[in-house]
């Protein structure tokens, strides 16, 4: 609860900077944008990588380990993705951002169709 507080904190802090800084200094605002988010990201790390650790124990003991891998590289990429559109759209780059997160998704369905084709198979087979 209290790092919730802390990140929430820091993250009406940073808005507020921005708020001052896009009126004197625009081309700051866009820098101090990224840092802001680089430090909120690092703040994270401990937890996601716990998050991470935890899964891989679990896909272990229930010996799913490449399936879990692909879902583990799936998450990455929609969330690097879509932090990759919010920069964008933070620097003022709306249709830049849209791209980046299209560009995510189809990364995504591209990893993830040989893993739901697989499943579709299975499924037929214990049917037919």
């Amino acid at each position: 609860m209290k790092e919730a507080l802390q990140l929430a904190a820091l993250g009406v802090c940073a808005a507020t900077i921005l708020i001052v800084l896009r009126q004197a200094r625009p081309e700051i605002a866009t820098v101090f944008s990224l840092a802001a988010g680089a430090v909120i990201l690092l703040a994270l790390s401990d937890r996601l990588g716990e998050s991470i650790r935890v899964i891989r124990e679990v896909a272990a003991q229930a010996e799913a380990g490449e399936g879990t891998e692909t879902l583990l590289r799936v998450a990455g990429i929609g969330a690097l993705c879509t932090l990759g559109g919010q920069l964008c759209r933070d620097a003022g780059e709306k249709g830049m951002g849209e791209k980046v997160e299209l560009g995510g998704k189809i990364m995504m369905l591209s990893m993830a169709l040989p893993m739901a084709a697989s499943l579709l198979q299975a499924i037929c087979a214990l049917l037919l």
